[in-house]
């Protein structure tokens, strides 16, 4: 394993300049490629960066636990988004999207909309999400705005004009509700919005009805999810959704809508270790990499055969933990594994 920073590691992308980077609790580091190693950006020292956000060649915008920073990949310095030191901005970020030109920004004080690298923003003051801490936005083909909110939870769709919202609470289970920590907002290739929330199951907006079709476990029909408590959704280039939970990897054809589930492993499935399938990735030949609370396995889809890497007692450690947390495949089609050690 390269050494890396010692907090845990959030998030994996390439930036605008082809360069990987990894966020983590306690900085920022780039990959180089040509020395085959981890280069630290000092400027980043100590930021508790949750995600990366690449904009241009000279800015790449970061999420972290008191506000947005902007990186600047070709000189490595490091600015505040705003000088505003009581910008409401300036608080946990949870997620950042750019949708045409306007850049949106959910976190602990509410939803903004600015443009990047512009330090004024515009609060969405709205009674649905007024006071709420919001945690994703996905922007729809209609220029709807979808978020989810804690405090108290609930799904909120707000029009285009800033005027109107309408909530979906019906579908989230109150007695059980786990939504911020455990759901993701996806728009897929098509531009249908899903909502994977823990409990509930996989939620298909349907504009037809203005309602959500709920996709959900049942023990009495063997096409349907494995399991509700899913944690990661992901759509693949072909439109297929992904889930991960703690029944292996369900794979789900919107046009055929019955689910294929692959678990992580093919033996000793009665430990959950060994069935919980926490995040996945589909690197250029098709093949599917999962990440487990038990180690790696890469799936290849045309044999149906797997292959295993985990520490095992006694044995030289092959990753730096066996609790991987998140995959990524980059350009050159090398898989980048995050666990809870680096």
């Amino acid at each position: 394993p390269h050494s890396v920073l010692s907090g845990l590691a959030m998030s994996i992308v390439t930036d605008s300049l082809g360069d990987l980077i990894v966020t983590f609790t306690d900085g920022l580091m780039k990959f180089d490629y040509k020395n085959d190693n981890f280069i630290n950006i000092e400027s980043a020292r100590n930021l508790d960066i949750t995600l990366a956000l690449p904009v241009s060649k000279t800015l790449t915008l970061l999420a972290t636990g008191s506000g947005i920073m902007c990186y600047n990949p070709t000189t490595s310095a490091i600015a505040p988004f705003t000088a505003a030191p009581n910008s409401p901005i300036n608080s946990a970020i949870s997620d950042l999207k750019i949708v045409n030109g306007k850049l949106y920004i959910a976190c602990e004080k509410g939803l903004f909309i600015g443009k990047p690298g512009d330090e004024n923003v515009v609060e969405v003051n709205l009674p649905a999400i007024r006071g709420c801490s919001v945690c994703t936005v996905v922007v729809d083909d209609w220029g709807n705005i979808w978020t989810t909110t804690e405090g108290p939870q609930s799904i909120v769709r707000i029009s285009p004009d800033l005027k109107t919202t309408e909530c979906y609470d019906q579908y989230l289970n109150p007695a059980n509700a786990t939504l911020s920590s455990n759901n993701r907002l996806i728009k897929d290739k098509s531009g249908r919005i899903w909502i994977s929330a823990k409990y509930t199951g996989l939620m298909e907006y349907n504009p037809a009805s203005n309602s959500f079709i709920v996709y959900a476990h049942d023990d009495e029909r063997h096409w349907t999810l494995s399991t509700n408590a899913n944690i990661t959704v992901y759509a693949d280039r072909e439109g297929n959704i992904w889930l991960g939970g703690n029944k292996g990897v369900n794979m789900f054809n919107p046009d055929r809508t019955f689910f294929q589930v692959i678990l992580p492993f093919a033996t000793d499935l009665s430990l959950r270790d060994r069935r919980f399938g926490r995040t996945s990735v589909e690197d250029k030949d098709h093949n599917l990499w999962f990440g487990t609370i038990d180690g790696l396995v890469l799936f290849d889809r045309k044999t149906g055969v797997r292959k295993e890497w985990r520490n095992e007692p006694g044995k030289p450690e092959i990753l730096a933990r066996n609790h991987v947390r998140h995959l990524y495949c980059d350009q050159q089609n090398n898989i980048w594994i995050s666990t809870t050690r680096g």
